[in-house]
């Protein structure tokens, strides 16, 4: 059996149509001879294995053809039979220079390239020389190359061939024409290399049979490059002198999970199968397979999986086989896509700690044991779904809540008198919650609480201030007063409140709003105070009673806490988003 490297030599493209997956370089460059516009220098750049040498050797052997054909589009293309196209794939035609520049990557190189370049084609039409791997020439090297590269003399055409186009200076391709080659889709590997088994069974009847699952491996394998792809075949089949080739074969010889195992590896973890999970390791281990190797065809199956569910179409894209396409789209139907996130970001994170690890089996189990583990895989509809369940019911104990606070404390502030109670916005319940008549009994105080019929004097004196003036009145909240013969004395906490109503203009409009509010008092002064002590208050007990209600209001705070803490809606919700009840309002 032929050696990869004459396999992949006998089936090297011998004209541009030949050349597999690389229409928009291809097309593009027969053009260009058609027209005769071609160009001095040119880039070629991609991936390994995608043609780019070949396509500079087809470019040369065009320029060169001394008889080219036209195709069924009208573009020229190599004869393969004069002289110059027969010497050309000998390796024997004069005027192709090809060297690689990673074995010459020195300015003296360059020069000795430069000098050569002025001597004219000896048997050619044109002088053609071929840099492989041109970004690993040096910085002086490239320097040197300009001038030639810009100038150069007549029928001369370099081509740069590289898989790294960042490192070429800006100034180099600058005066060349690129063109990108792309990597080559499966489907496009899977059928030349179906087209070479059958041709060389044609030769050798002996020439084994691969499965349709065992080609597309061997392409998924490649990772886009056709040599890569053949080179492959070629080492199988040295290993299989007849017989048929299946996917477990080649899966065995590149050391790769399959898609069954790997897809069972994740079902496993999905439905917390420990078992399952550990059982399927050791038997990977035993055929081989090796912890970082199956950390990362699992990483490769995450960011698939993860794919297909941000896009389901995006099967056009990857080129998988289509039984394996409808299988991950089932999967990830009702998967979260967060989850297969926080999967995929710690295994990537996991291969990179397997490489320094002294025990890379023991990272890679307990890895995928604590992924099994995760309490539940959710969908983001379910979360949804738990999420307004949760509203629904929470809005139901805050409207209790609210019912119980505004009738306790409500009750407790017009017991003291000269303390109103405040507004309380309720807010207005979803369409959904029904009306709640009442709140629940264990929520009311039970203890009876003093009520006031009659409206408070600090009441009475905040409606006639609104009168005079709107700001005053607002500055009255949390106020008390107190007389003191024709005295009014307003007992104000706040600092703010109390310098700006002390303020000659607003006492004025005070004395004016009491005299309205307390005409049967007579009131001919106003004073501001601070503490009850310091207006020498005739209520020495206001204080203390306030200081009882504060505490009422407090007790009855705790209780509704505790109770609210019983209930199993509210448990929920403080499980969904953490933390505690810290204040009811």
């Amino acid at each position: 059996m032929s050696s990869g490297a004459n396999l992949y030599r006998k089936y090297r493209p011998g004209t541009f149509s030949e050349v597999a997956g690389q229409d928009h370089v291809t097309k593009t460059l027969q053009a260009a001879v058609t027209n005769k516009r071609t160009a001095h220098a040119y880039v070629f750049s991609g991936p390994r294995g995608t043609g780019k040498t070949s396509s500079a050797r087809l470019l040369a052997k065009l320029l060169n053809c001394l008889s080219p054909v036209k195709n069924s589009e009208g573009l020229l293309d190599c004869c393969k039979v004069c002289r110059n196209c027969k010497a050309i794939e000998e390796q024997s035609f004069l005027d192709i220079t090809e060297v690689d520049a990673a074995s010459n990557t020195g300015v003296d190189f360059i020069r000795d390239l430069n000098e050569s370049v002025k001597y004219k084609a000896a048997e050619g039409l044109y002088k053609i020389y071929i840099i492989d791997e041109v970004h690993m020439l040096s910085k002086s090297a490239f320097n040197a190359f300009l001038k030639t590269l810009e100038e150069p003399p007549e029928n001369v055409v370099f081509i740069l061939a590289t898989t790294e186009l960042d490192k070429i200076p800006p100034t180099i391709l600058s005066r060349c024409q690129s063109f990108d080659f792309h990597s080559v889709t499966r489907s496009a590997i899977v059928k030349r290399l179906g087209e070479i088994a059958e041709a060389e069974r044609l030769e050798n009847p002996n020439f084994p049979i691969f499965s349709k699952e065992a080609l597309s491996a061997i392409a998924e394998s490649a990772e886009g490059g056709f040599r890569d792809a053949i080179g492959l075949m070629d080492q199988i089949t040295s290993s299989f002198c007849e017989g048929e080739v299946s996917l477990e074969d080649v899966l065995m010889l590149v050391k790769k999970l399959g898609h069954n195992t790997l897809k069972s590896i994740f079902t496993n973890i999905v439905k917390q199968n420990l078992s399952g999970l550990v059982s399927g390791l050791n038997e990977l281990y035993a055929s081989g397979f090796s912890p970082v190797s199956i950390a990362r065809d699992f990483t490769a199956f995450l960011h698939k999986l993860m794919l297909f569910k941000a896009d389901p179409r995006i099967n056009a894209l990857l080129d998988l086989p289509e039984d394996q396409a409808a299988e991950m789209t089932s999967l990830v139907r009702e998967f979260n896509i967060g989850d297969l996130i926080t999967l995929l970001t710690a295994f990537e994170n996991l291969l990179s700690d397997l490489k320094s690890s002294f025990s890379p089996r023991i990272l890679l189990e307990t890895q995928l044991i604590k992924a099994s583990l995760k309490k539940d895989y959710s969908t983001v509809e379910q979360l949804e779904q738990r999420l307004s369940d949760l509203e629904k019911k929470f809005e139901n104990y805050k409207r209790y809540a609210n019912s119980a606070i505004l009738a306790t404390r409500g009750a407790n502030m017009s017991a003291r008198g000269d303390f109103p109670p405040r507004a309380t916005a309720v807010s207005t319940p979803r369409p959904e919650v029904k009306p709640i008549e009442r709140a629940p009994s264990y929520l009311v105080n039970k203890e009876p609480q003093a009520t006031v019929k009659t409206e408070s004097p600090v009441s009475k004196l905040e409606v006639a201030l609104k009168g005079v003036s709107a700001v005053c009145a607002a500055l009255l909240q949390n106020a008390s007063l107190s007389f003191e013969k024709n005295t009014l004395v307003l007992i104000i906490p706040q600092d703010f409140s109390r310098k700006k109503l002390s303020e000659p203009e607003n006492l004025d409009k005070l004395l004016t709003a009491a005299k309205i509010a307390f005409k049967d008092k007579n009131i001919s002064s106003v004073r501001v105070s601070g503490t009850i002590n310091e207006a020498a208050s005739p209520l020495p007990d206001l204080q203390e009673q306030k200081k009882r209600s504060d505490k009422a209001i407090e007790k009855i705070d705790e209780e509704i806490k505790k109770q609210l803490l019983n209930e199993p809606y509210i448990a929920d919700a403080l499980d969904v988003f953490g933390g505690k009840i810290k204040k009811i309002e």
